[in-house]
């Protein structure tokens, strides 16, 4: 199993690679991943820290 700390540090590496593809491939559907995809880490990030 994975430990809390690997998880967010996947999580947050994942965040960067995709962040860095959206000012690189600059368009309005990538934003819009993007935006889902902060909306869901921060659920996801918010229930880990409140567990």
């Amino acid at each position: 199993m994975v430990g809390l700390v690997e998880f967010l540090q996947c999580l947050f590496q994942d965040f960067d690679n995709q962040t860095q593809d959206l000012w690189d491939n600059l368009s309005a559907e990538r934003f819009e991943q993007v935006k889902k995809l902060i909306s869901h880490y921060h659920t996801t990030i918010g229930g880990v820290l409140c567990g």
